[in-house]
């Protein structure tokens, strides 16, 4: 997941600073591949768990012990919420999720 972020930021920067267009990060066919793979180690075939807009981005994964692990343009890259030691309980579609909404959230809960 480390990659997406670096992977984020070439996109942000051939894009003419946005993480939005002319391609969403979301789209970055390296990172498709980069979340898939995630995916797979988990063992759960990919949905998109990607939201971008120009000026933020954020992603998730489920990790194969459960939970999940959350990228961010923060910086951020995390397994618990907020600043807290409560770990994700799941990659979205929660408030205790690493997004809340998987394609409109851009960060890390």
């Amino acid at each position: 997941m480390a990659s997406v972020r670096q992977q984020a930021e070439l996109v942000f920067d051939s894009n003419n600073y946005s993480y939005l267009a002319p391609t969403s990060v979301c789209a970055d066919t390296t990172i498709v591949r980069q979340l898939t793979a995630a995916y797979a180690a988990a063992g759960v075939t990919y949905t998109l768990t990607c939201g971008a807009s120009a000026s933020a981005w954020a992603a998730a994964a489920p990790l194969k012990g459960g939970g999940a692990f959350c990228v961010d343009s923060t910086g951020a890259a995390k397994t618990t919420q907020g600043v807290g030691s409560t770990a994700y309980t799941a990659v979205s579609g929660a408030a205790t999720a690493a997004l809340t909404t998987a394609t409109t959230d851009y960060d890390c809960n």
